[in-house]
């Protein structure tokens, strides 16, 4: 998998017992590049760079994500 980008929702006590398995299902897919929204939350962005070290990369309002051309 090339990309998962956007908003996990896993900030508050109601969705972080929710971060380990996400981190779980994502490892499974093996994204090259993962970049999660502020609704994410700061426990599991912490989770997500912990478990996805060169794949990670933080975003904010205006972040710019280029990412390359699949091989055909």
């Amino acid at each position: 998998m090339l990309a998962v980008i956007g908003g996990f929702h896993l900030n508050g006590p109601l969705f972080e017992p929710r971060i380990a398995e996400t981190v779980e299902a994502l490892q499974v897919l093996n994204p090259e590049v993962i970049v999660p929204a502020h609704c994410t939350g700061p426990r599991a962005n912490r989770a997500l760079a912990e478990a996805f070290p060169s794949a990670y990369s933080m975003s904010s309002v205006g972040s710019r994500i280029l990412l390359r051309a699949s091989p055909a």
